[in-house]
């Protein structure tokens, strides 16, 4: 039930509305024309778990901007109920061209009563008095926005893992919290919040609690029930409703995570303060803490506010040769937004976390102890990520939809400098060039990232591409601005939005907004007047239009004039759409790209190049004076020598933590010392043919060296030319390109190199471990195995030693040197896709990875070895597998094996198909009762099993599969039996199968699971569902309007007016959702409908009929209708309704359609609604 109260603001409430100073706002287009704004909102709720319900009221407190409101719109969706009334809003109210505005203006349309509008009276500052909006409503069973984790009674039985939770849910992006509260859903309504939330305990469990986005004023226990209590939260900073959410569950382990040697809160840092279970407290501790050494006291996440609040301003150049210090403000530090962080970890969350204003709402997922290491890496990433966009994104939230992209930007910008002081440049500039590699793939006839047709809110694949390729966008700006003389560059724009903000706030103003224009203004302020056209190119190109740039560079040398001419085309990633005539924008780029050539003579030269059209030939000087001069081919790979006193230190650390000898060598990267009968199968690319009488006046050339486009570059060199670049550039994206390009060609001196720059550990531990995975494309026997042969003899050299019998045993596990542990597992997994000619598996690699299976010893490793287990169980079943090179390079590690493809095992693989069967059972055996982290070996497990029935080498049998796919199961598991099923084939003909998905995707208490179906249904949800379970016959929204107007001000009526009607409002078109493509694709996920006749209300929604809501209009058709029912009802008992129809001035006015009725025949509307036949059935109250 949802009540509309109308009511002038009083008293101290009215005080509270008048913070925010309205004087000099700025009022966009939507708020002009509804005529009011949002000042401030209550929220006043009671939690109901064993109903899965909230329920109360909330109230808007809204400012005036005209005296002739006559409508009220609201944001409310999915408050539905078993009561029927006989109107509608407010679909008729829009033409077809302007539903899309449903969604901006608000899904509810109210009139505003007379009496409201006559005593609108103004202040001293000339603005209209405000007045305050209740609505009472009532949210069961809800679908979408708001999520009940209520466990089985039995949960004993079902082996449940779950708590009581009820919980929010906004990210990827916020928009639906309209499907749980009545509000204004809209970024550029801001407004302060009072959040109260009464909750009662679950019987069997512990205390309920509730986290909600502000700051805890009191809780208030229940003298009636010692098991009710009142939480009550304020949020005295102006944010949308989109970022406002809340965490109810039994969270009885509360850790504030205090700052180092700080015993009172430091000035401007917030008060930080981690919930959870008593069940998951074990984990609290080892995730928020980097190590359990005593010498530790640090919390990262307090380590990463300070970073931002305090060295963040420090690490901003404080001079600027252009702006003299009265237009430039000296580096302060920053403030924190919000007065506190809270962190709270939940099961069954969609997302890893859900970020509202001073609240993030973490999966489960995310804890880990102190003996993992590879959840600690992505646990942080993301929770930084939540803080950095408290500050970009929440407190600064976007103007409108379109301008998300420069919060997802700049927040991920910011958190990329924080990474840069944790981790190594070379690891953030490594992980930048791999997501250019993925946004060049998918930008293909995307919109732009600032662009109004988009859907929103965002499904998760258009989220994760905005987010992504916005902060490369932010990443060239940055470098554009250093070319265009701001030495500050985006830390300097970064700090005066911020700066700016925080003086804002500071004077008890509304902050601004993250606006797409300013910010480009902005940039233009702080560089000269003549470069500003720079920057409009940049925003066409990058910002406003669609599409990266593909550069095929190709160059060659003329002899005559000493010069390197270059070609170079153009072209967009729009432009190679299978379908050209739909392609959205295929301009050209522009802007400055470098390259560089390395001549003769040592030296290398940068030259700078003009881009600016599809298709030019530039010319660089060759500086090299002899037309003779050429590069010889080197005999043997040698790296140089050390000389930099830094490099030895390093080098000597390196050397302790590998255990080799003190004396530091004069060379790096030569050949193994046990090289005995050239077992390691050594090439140089002096035997190479092509490379031996091949004379080139270059040893190599950069395109881009500098790394500075969002593009990809089809420039191709001799592989020897590649191989000097690995060996000679110190860049991490050098060295990166070369690897990638030696992959291709298929010849041993290629391998030689990649096996060379496995075994120096000199190299950046990623392009060691992009080395071993390219070595498994060199096993077919035309280069005689040598990438087999490699492979498995630098495992041995690192990982085994030989025993008395002259045979390889491996060491026992030791994960001290994290960089040896990943480069470990992508060895294992690169073994196992070694093929023949044959696309098959050797023999050899079956029985090795057996034998480490087999032989693997974690009794002495501090640290876990789950995930080495889960890597050597699927690389065993992988081997196993028939699959080609273009798959191994086009499929990640995980999906190499489900081929499908039918092929005969030889006697040799026969043999050991028992003994491969018979170890997984063993380690299924033995984790059943040890168990592991996050069940990583059982999901192994359930992989391997699948894929060996996919290649046809076990027989399929779903029965296991089926079994830990239900509720009970960790996430990990459920999810890989459902892709077992999935891929074998079973959710086309097996009808307990297809009935299994069809329940997990509507009704599965883990909203992970249920989108996890929906995806592999094609269905990209996101936060939207196309269609929500009707409770209900018709699946409509009853709505009670209360009008109410003071008493206060001197007018001729003394006591309060009030009318209360029942109107009923059919959800809306959700122009928000997804494409018409999307909601075909979901036709088979949806239940039966119920079969019922259609009210009148559809009716008027069909012919475009405008429902009146006048209290008057409404007491004379209500009145007009009962009649009619007494007249022609048939089947009426002796006992008749009696018809009221009293007009009272003074007292409470209510009048009601919801009376109980049994079935009638057909009615005539005489009123404004046309005459139409119907049935109407009226459930008990």
């Amino acid at each position: 039930m949802t009540q509309v109260q109308f009511q002038e603001s009083k008293g101290s409430k009215s005080a509270k509305t008048s913070k925010m100073n309205f004087v000099n706002r700025h009022f966009d287009v939507i708020q002009k024309e509804r005529g009011y704004i949002i000042s401030h909102q209550v929220v006043n709720l009671a939690i109901n778990l064993s109903e899965e319900s909230i329920e109360g009221f909330t109230e808007l407190f809204l400012f005036p901007l005209t005296e002739d409101i006559c409508l009220i719109k609201l944001h409310c969706r999915q408050c539905v109920n078993d009561l029927v009334a006989p109107f509608d809003i407010p679909i008729a109210h829009y033409s077809n061209e302007n539903r899309l505005n449903i969604g901006q203006e608000g899904e509810i349309m109210v009139s505003v009563p007379k009496e409201i509008v006559e005593i609108m009276q103004t202040d001293e500052q000339g603005l209209i008095k405000p007045f305050k909006v209740r609505v009472e409503y009532k949210l069961k069973q809800p679908q979408s926005g708001i999520h009940f984790v209520y466990p089985d009674p039995n949960r004993e039985i079902n082996k449940s893992i779950l708590d009581p939770y009820v919980f929010t849910i906004n990210h990827p992006v916020g928009g639906v919290t309209r499907y749980w509260l009545p509000c204004l859903n809209r970024f550029n309504d801001k407004c302060t919040w009072d959040l109260i939330f009464t909750v009662k305990d679950v019987e069997g469990y512990d205390e309920l609690n509730v986290v909600a986005s502000g700051n805890l004023v009191k809780v208030d226990h229940s003298l009636d029930n010692p098991y009710q209590r009142t939480y009550y939260y304020e949020q005295d900073v102006a944010v949308p409703a989109q970022f406002i959410g809340f965490a109810c569950g039994p969270f009885t382990k509360i850790r504030n995570l205090l700052y180092q040697d700080d015993v009172a809160l430091p000035q401007d840092r917030p008060e930080i303060k981690a919930f959870i279970t008593d069940r998951l407290s074990e984990y609290l501790e080892p995730t928020m803490l980097p190590s359990e050494s005593p010498n530790i006291s640090k919390y990262w996440v307090s380590d990463i506010i300070n970073w931002f609040i305090e060295k963040f301003p420090s690490s901003v150049p404080n001079d600027d040769t252009y702006h003299s210090s009265s237009f430039y403000p000296s580096i302060k530090d920053l403030r924190f937004p919000f007065k506190s962080l809270n962190i709270v970890f939940v099961e069954g969350a969609y997302h890893g976390i859900s970020i509202t204003a001073g609240l993030i709402i973490c999966n489960s997922q995310l804890l880990h102890n102190y003996r993992i290491i590879e959840q600690r890496f992505e646990t942080m990433q993301f929770i930084a990520h939540g803080i950095a966009q408290q500050w970009f994104g929440i407190f600064l939230s976007p103007y409108k939809w379109r301008d998300l992209w420069l919060g997802l930007g700049l927040s991920y910008y910011w958190v990329e400098m924080y990474y840069e002081t944790v981790f190594s440049e070379d690891k953030i500039r490594l992980d930048r060039k791999k997501r250019i590699e993925s946004v060049t793939q998918k930008d293909v006839n995307q919109y732009a990232i600032c662009s109004d047709k988009w859907n929103f809110p965002l499904s998760v694949g258009s989220f994760d591409f905005i987010q992504t390729k916005a902060s490369l966008v932010i990443w060239m700006l940055d470098k554009r601005l250093s070319l265009l003389g701001y030495s500050r560059r985006m830390p300097g724009l970064i700090y005066l939005i911020l700066g700016d903000a925080k003086s804002s706030l500071e004077m008890n103003k509304l902050q601004g907004f993250l606006n797409t224009r300013d910010f480009l203004l902005l940039c233009k302020f702080v560089i000269r007047r003549e470069l500003h056209d720079e920057i409009n190119a940049f925003s066409r190109q990058w910002i406003y239009g669609s599409g990266c740039p593909i550069f095929k560079v190709a160059c060659k040398f003329s002899r005559k004039n000493l010069i390197v001419e270059f070609d170079i085309e153009q072209k967009n990633t729009n432009s190679i759409a299978l379908n050209s005539s739909n392609t959205l924008n295929s301009a050209y780029f522009t802007g400055k790209l470098e390259v560089s050539v390395k001549e003769p003579d040592g030296y290398e030269y940068i030259n700078t190049l003009d881009i600016h059209k599809p298709h030019q030939i530039e010319t660089i000087h060759y500086h090299t004076k002899y037309k003779r001069s050429k590069v010889m081919i080197k005999p043997r790979m040698v790296r140089k020598e050390v000389t930099n006193d830094e490099e030895v230190a390093y080098m000597r650390d390196m050397m302790v933590e590998y255990n080799m000898e003190e004396e530091l060598p004069e060379f790096f990267g030569l050949d193994p010392e046990n090289n005995v009968d050239n077992e390691w199968m050594i090439h140089e690319w002096a035997d190479d043919p092509a490379a031996r009488n091949a004379s080139e006046q270059w040893e190599y050339i950069r395109v881009d060296p500098e790394f500075s486009w969002l593009a990809k570059f089809e420039f191709s060199l001799p592989p020897y030319m590649w191989s000097n670049l690995l060996e000679e550039s110190i860049d991490v994206i050098d060295q990166y390109k070369a690897v990638q390009a030696l992959s291709k060609h298929n010849s041993k001196a290629a391998a030689t190199t990649l096996m060379r720059t496995v075994n120096d550990f000199r190299y950046f531990y990623d392009i060691r471990i992009e080395a071993v995975k390219s070595l498994s494309n060199f096993g077919s026997d035309d280069l005689d195995g040598i990438g087999t042969r490699h492979l498995l003899k630098l495992y041995e050299s690192i990982y085994c030693e030989k025993n008395e019998e002259d045979k390889y045993i491996p060491l026992p596990n030791s994960f001290d040197s994290w960089e040896k542990y990943f480069l470990q597992k992508a060895m294992i997994a690169s073994i196992s896709r070694l093929r023949d000619s044959n696309n098959l598996a050797p023999l050899e690699i079956k029985k090795f990875l057996y034998q480490r299976l087999k032989w693997n010893d974690n009794s002495k490793n501090y640290y876990s070895d789950d995930y080495l287990i889960n890597i050597l169980v699927r690389s065993l079943a992988n081997s196993f597998a028939k699959i080609n090179n273009i798959e191994k390079n086009s499929k990640s590690n995980k999906d190499t094996s489900t081929s499908g493809e039918v092929f005969y095992l030889s006697l040799e693989d026969q043999e050991y198909k028992s003994e491969i069967i018979n170890i997984i059972e063993e380690i299924m055996r033995r984790d059943r009762s040890l168990g592991s982290y996050k069940d990583v070996v059982l999901e192994s497990i359930l992989w391997a099993k699948s894929s060996l029935m996919m290649n046809q080498v076990i027989d399929k049998n779903k029965h296991e599969f089926i079994y830990y796919a239900k509720v009970g199961n960790h996430y990990s598991v459920r999810k890989m039996s459902l892709r077992a099923l999935w891929i074998l084939g079973y959710n086309r003909d097996d009808f307990e199968v297809k009935n299994l998905l069809k329940s997990l995707s509507t009704s599965d208490p883990d909203l992970g699971i249920r989108n996890y179906v929906n995806t592999l249904y094609g269905v990209d949800q996101g936060l939207i569902r196309l269609e929500y379970p009707k409770k209900d016959m018709t699946g409509s929204t009853r709505l009670k309007l209360k009008f109410s107007k003071s008493s206060k001000p001197a007018k001729t009526l003394t006591t309060p007016m009030e009318c209360e009607e029942d109107i009923r409002v059919e959800d809306s078109e959700d122009s928000l959702s997804n494409s018409n493509a999307t909601e075909e694709s979901h036709r088979h996920l949806r239940t039966k409908p119920h079969k019922h006749k259609k009210s009148r209300s559809s009716k008027t929604k069909k012919e475009g009929k405008q429902p009146s809501i006048e209290p008057e209009a409404i007491k004379q058709l209500i009145a007009t209708i009962e009649e009619s029912l007494i007249e022609t009802e048939v089947a009426e008992s002796s006992k008749k309704r009696k018809k009221k129809n009293e007009k009272v001035i003074d007292n409470p006015i209510h009048i009601s359609s919801s009376r109980k009725r049994k079935s009638v025949p057909a009615v005539e509307e005489i009123s404004e609604i046309e005459k139409r036949s119907k049935k109407s059935k009226r459930p008990k109250k």
